[in-house]
């Protein structure tokens, strides 16, 4: 095996070994893990800029995603996304499937990659989606809203996109890693989502919920006239 080939699987072999790492360290470790895995990232091609470039930052995730959360959890989240009906569109949906036959959108392809759906886009949520007006009965955003510079118009979209009396519902975990907070583009929480939407014309329901030990926002609204 070439020498390079070598390095560069050492390299990937440290750089996640040291971002699993990030799982069990505590605040004042966070700073030498975060400096300990660019130094790995920088060696590595496809993650070079990691963790201030979003796509490499994501696809680098997509590569154990699956073991961040609990089986349980994303099981349960399921369970309560389980009463949407009709075509859904799942934004930002990553490695996980979490409502069955959903078209999954995602602006990772390594993400989309590991996702089971069998329709799936590659698409930036930052820009105009790439679906006609009223073209689903459900929207689903899970993990999402936080990672979005441009709230507003991503909802604006969802809206759009949604048939009358569709409905959207956005899960919301209130605690996330240092890890992860570096990625974030807003702060927005229960009461401003709640202001958002109605103004954009929906109509709003929500209710914080324990799952297996983790406290989780759920949002659900239903699309009406503005």
């Amino acid at each position: 095996m070439p020498v390079l080939n070598i390095e560069l699987e050492r390299a990937e072999r440290q750089f996640f070994d040291t971002l699993l790492d990030f799982n069990y360290a505590d605040e004042s470790q966070m700073k030498h893990l975060l400096s300990k895995a660019k130094l790995h990232a920088q060696k590595i091609p496809m993650f070079s800029e990691w963790p201030h470039n979003d796509k490499q930052f994501w696809d680098a995730e997509a590569l154990f995603w699956n073991g961040r959360m609990e089986r349980e959890v994303r099981d349960s989240i399921r369970a309560e996304l389980s009463h949407l009906q009709g075509k859904n569109v799942d934004l930002a949906a990553g490695s996980v499937c979490y409502v069955p036959y959903s078209v999954v959108v995602d602006f990772s392809e390594e993400m989309l990659h590991l996702n089971p759906s069998q329709e799936k886009v590659v698409a930036n949520l930052e820009e105009k989606l790439p679906f006609a007006d009223e073209s689903f009965d459900s929207a689903s955003l899970v993990f999402v809203v936080n990672y979005i510079k441009n709230v507003h118009q991503l909802f604006a979209e969802v809206h759009r996109m949604l048939k009358p009396n569709g409905r959207v519902v956005i899960v919301q975990a209130p605690f996330v890693s240092a890890l992860h907070k570096l990625h974030y583009k807003n702060s927005v929480g229960d009461v401003e989502l709640r202001v958002l939407l109605g103004k954009l014309g929906f109509r709003i329901k929500s209710q914080h919920k324990e799952l297996h030990g983790r406290r989780l926002l759920f949002v659900d609204a239903e699309k009406t006239s503005l």
